[in-house]
């Protein structure tokens, strides 16, 4: 195993999905926890990211756009804390017109708590200011680590 030249590959992976969050230009960025992350599996996190993330898309936008499948642009990571015991999920988002800001914010904020069991909390915050492209990359450290949770992305 070449670690030198696999440590060079996951910076450069990093660096290009930091670029890539930057260019999307998301509005806002998500921090959602669970009230105790150390027994929340990474399957339950997926099903509850896809019950949330579903949710928020049939909050935001009109039946006719769902049913044409249109959904929010967002990027979904699952993370593990640094001791690798604390799941949780970040993500970033935008809507498709600018009304859609404040309602994504309060909606996400609610809904994390209404429909997830063992939620904690959700805060979103405005990532337009702020550079936090590189946020949901911190815990791709290793070729094989899966932080994007792509069946959450859109």
């Amino acid at each position: 195993m070449d670690f030198v030249g696999d440590y060079k590959k996951v910076g450069l992976i990093r660096q290009a999905g930091a670029t890539w969050v930057e260019q999307a230009g998301y509005w806002l960025f998500g921090n959602c926890t669970y009230v105790d992350g150390s027994i929340v599996s990474g399957d339950k996190a997926i099903r509850d990211a896809k019950l949330f993330f579903n949710a928020i898309d049939r909050h935001v936008l009109s039946r006719k756009a769902l049913r044409a499948g249109q959904r929010l642009e967002r990027q979904v990571y699952l993370e593990h804390g640094k001791a690798r015991t604390n799941t949780h999920l970040h993500f970033f988002m935008k809507g498709k017109a600018l009304e859609h800001y404040e309602i994504i914010q309060q909606v996400a904020e609610n809904l994390w708590n209404d429909k997830i069991y063992g939620s904690h909390n959700c805060v979103v915050l405005d990532n337009t200011a702020v550079n936090r492209n590189s946020y949901g990359w911190k815990e791709f450290d290793n070729l094989r680590a899966k932080t994007l949770l792509v069946e959450c992305c859109n």
